[in-house]
């Protein structure tokens, strides 16, 4: 299974790259592929890996706790 999920992620990362994604872009969907996985730890480490988050990211960082706790 952690095979499956880091191939799939892999593909998730290089189909963003070749849209042209920009770092953040790719931060929020490894997030939300974390979040279809239930991977919570994971979902928080790449929410948090950008530095200077948008007000989009900012919100989703925010909403966590509320997914983490319900």
């Amino acid at each position: 299974e952690r095979d499956q999920i880091k191939m799939q992620l892999q593909n998730l990362e290089k189909e963003l790259q070749a849209k042209g994604a920009s770092a953040e872009e790719i931060a929020m969907q490894r997030a939300q592929f974390f979040v279809q996985q239930n991977l919570w730890s994971d979902v928080l480490q790449a929410a948090y890996s950008v530095k200077n988050p948008s007000p989009a990211l900012t919100e989703m960082i925010e909403a966590l706790p509320n997914k983490l706790c319900s």
